[in-house]
């Protein structure tokens, strides 16, 4: 038996690949990218499958699965998706949308999709690493997404932490290269002050009267007495 299927897809070539496929196997096709017309068709032709795009915009995705649940539940209903959107899945099952088709559609895959449908299998996400023509997946599609982020989000924070701590130790540098400069024109000021004043204390002590012939003299008690007002008197 012939089936009808209706091809609700944003993307044309999306379309054609699975127009091609069901024209080939004697199915019968329709083709659209407006909900209004998808419902309108589904109301009048009561097809057996549609498969309905992942990425319809706004809330296009929403409004056709919940009037295929709730006005067709007898019809097939496969979300194909040209590349991974988790939190649309997570909106389409939640709307009761079970079996998932990914790009590339080739024969396996799709069949397999329909097989979800109409068999044992039907309410369950289909399972393409058990395909027998398609190698089995190593890694999950979260960590090949996932992983990068987090090795990008790791550079970028060594980076960060090694500019912030290169700015900090340059701005110490020079805050201690100014402190060392400033210190050291502190130190040369106090130095010539006291220098001047020691000068000033022993231009006084040898311009006093008494002082010159005491030390020709040997006179230690004359010099001390000449020399202790001043010696005092300067600290």
């Amino acid at each position: 038996m012939n089936r009808r299927i209706l091809l609700l897809q944003v993307e044309p070539k999306s379309s054609k690949i699975l127009a091609d496929y069901f024209t080939r196997v004697n199915d019968k096709v329709w083709i659209t990218s407006q909900v209004t017309q998808a419902c309108s068709f589904i109301s009048k032709e009561n097809p057996d499958l549609v498969f309905v795009d992942l990425h319809l915009p706004g809330n296009d995705l929403a409004k056709i699965l919940r009037f295929l649940i709730k006005d067709h539940p007898t019809v097939g209903v496969i979300i194909t998706n040209r590349h991974p959107d988790f939190r649309r899945e997570m909106i389409a099952k939640e709307l009761g949308a079970k079996v998932f088709l990914r790009q590339p559609f080739t024969p396996t895959w799709v069949e397999g999709a329909i097989s979800k449908i109409s068999g044992d299998g039907a309410g369950q996400t289909i399972d393409l690493s058990k395909s027998s023509s398609l190698p089995r997946v190593r890694v999950p599609m979260r960590y090949k997404i996932t992983f990068p982020y987090i090795l990008l989000a790791l550079l970028f924070a060594l980076v960060s932490a090694f500019l912030v701590s290169r700015y900090v130790l340059e701005s110490m540098l020079d805050r201690f290269t100014v402190q060392l400069i400033d210190t050291a024109k502190l130190s040369s000021d106090w130095l010539v002050q006291e220098e001047s004043r020691l000068l000033e204390t022993l231009r006084l002590v040898a311009n006093t009267e008494g002082v010159a012939d005491a030390v020709m003299n040997r006179d230690a008690n004359l010099l001390r007495m000449r020399v202790l007002p001043i010696a005092i008197n300067s600290n």
